[in-house]
């Protein structure tokens, strides 16, 4: 498998950023597909944010290390490891959970109704644009 493809192509982690909203990022800690000849080291990411919902459940399906939380999940635990064949399929497994992940309003165990807090960002960036 080409490493440097999955270092700077493919999801390692999952950050919350202040604002609440989430960055995928590469193995570098860069949003996907940034390698580290296309910035400097430090990176703004909020212009690369999305909401995510990060239920207690998803976290687990979607961490590879056994220890995620609402502020970090990491999809895979080593670039050396990921790249064996059964390491690579519970990966994938991860990927399509995290591929299937929506941000619908619709309220179901897997995506709980809105929080105040939740609403109360998504209202102000609404008025803002």
């Amino acid at each position: 498998m080409n490493v440097k493809l999955i270092k700077t192509q493919f999801p390692y982690c999952i950050h919350r950023i202040e604002d609440g909203r989430y960055v995928i990022l590469n193995r570098n800690y860069k949003p996907l597909g940034m390698t580290r000849e296309d910035s400097v080291d430090w990176v703004d990411y909020a212009p690369h944010a999305i909401e995510l919902r990060l239920t207690p459940k998803r976290i687990e399906q979607l961490d590879a290390q056994g220890n995620g939380s609402e502020s970090r999940v990491y999809l895979y635990y080593s670039i050396h490891t990921v790249t064996q064949a059964d390491e690579w399929a519970a990966y994938c497994k991860r990927l399509k959970v995290l591929a299937l992940m929506t941000t619908s309003t619709k309220n179901t165990p897997e995506n709980p109704p809105e929080s105040d807090e939740w609403r109360q960002r998504r209202l102000s960036r609404e008025g803002d644009g």
